[in-house]
């Protein structure tokens, strides 16, 4: 699996525009840029400088070689026809560019699983299962430009996700164009609201702030205008998969950081407005899945 350029040439909007369309100190785009300042001293990643950080120049050895992984995966025809969605930082990457990984996280279907396991055993790199406290995963030691990346593979029907890893395969997919070497290649990746709710567990179980920067990515930084977080849609998935307590889980976890990280009493105070709004469109939408429920369930007796 050789990287391929795909249509199109390199935009470079998707990686100048960063941040400076925010105008107002109260905006999301405005509050964001302090908020990646002010964490240096929180998250393991500084994004204060979205524009240098985000250079070509700029990327790190792994980081280069995770993606390039992800391209590979994502052009080649096989893989495309049996399944692959891209998960985890990468996926929030394609959706704000604000943070790179040095790792890769994919969901696959079961063939397309045993196609990648058998290529990656024919380059000489190390599969297995791996089950721990939260999920179960299929994993691909590799080395790749001379690193040493892990491949997290979560199979449908086979592997467990908050959100089921066969409908990140169907209709909670979306399909991204980004941008590498200056040439653009296109990649599944869960929808803004699956994804949210995936970065939402992972904060609730290991509590680093990594993640809810990447929630707050989702929701406030989002550079694809025809796929923006819609937060009813993230109530309707808490109530089909049993999450709704996750509403109170995201406000609660959302305030802590804002206070840790507000410069002043007016960002701090319109910023929660914010995220009590977003909590609030979440329960409408969990309360509106429920009556359509109770309602199928009325018209299934009659």
């Amino acid at each position: 699996m050789e990287i391929s350029a795909t249509v199109g040439s390199e935009q470079k909007s998707d990686e100048t525009n960063g941040m400076a369309n925010a105008d107002t100190k109260k905006s999301p785009q405005s509050f964001l840029r302090r908020f990646s300042t002010k964490l240096r001293g929180v998250f393991q990643r500084n994004v204060s400088d979205s524009t240098k950080y985000l250079a070509d120049s700029n990327i790190k050895n792994e980081e280069e070689a995770a993606l390039s992984l992800i391209i590979n995966y994502s052009t080649d025809s096989n893989l495309k026809e049996l399944g692959i969605v891209v998960i985890g930082g990468w996926a929030v990457w394609a959706y704000t560019r604000l943070r790179r990984s040095s790792d890769v996280d994919i969901v696959l279907s079961p063939e397309a699983w045993g196609y990648l396991e058998y290529k990656a055993k024919e380059q000489g790199f190390q599969t297995t299962s791996d089950t721990n406290s939260n999920m179960r995963k299929h994993q691909i030691k590799t080395i790749t430009n001379g690193e040493h990346i892990d491949i997290d593979s979560y199979v449908a029907y086979q592997d467990e996700l908050d959100v089921p890893p066969q409908e990140l395969l169907s209709e909670l997919t979306t399909t991204i164009s980004v941008c590498f070497k200056k040439k653009r290649y296109m990649v599944n990746v869960p929808t803004p609201e699956a994804l949210m709710l995936m970065k939402l567990k992972a904060y609730n179980d290991t509590k680093r702030p990594k993640h809810m920067k990447d929630i707050f990515g989702i929701i406030f930084y989002n550079k694809q205008q025809d796929k923006q977080f819609d937060p009813k849609q993230a109530g309707r998935l808490m109530y089909r998969y049993g999450l709704r307590g996750n509403v109170e889980i995201f406000v609660d976890a959302a305030n802590q950081i804002v206070n840790e990280v507000s410069t002043t009493e007016e960002i701090r105070d319109s910023f929660k407005a914010e995220i009590d709004e977003i909590a609030q469109r979440m329960k409408d939408g969990i309360k509106e899945e429920e009556e359509a429920a109770q309602k199928a369930t009325q018209l299934s007796r009659q």
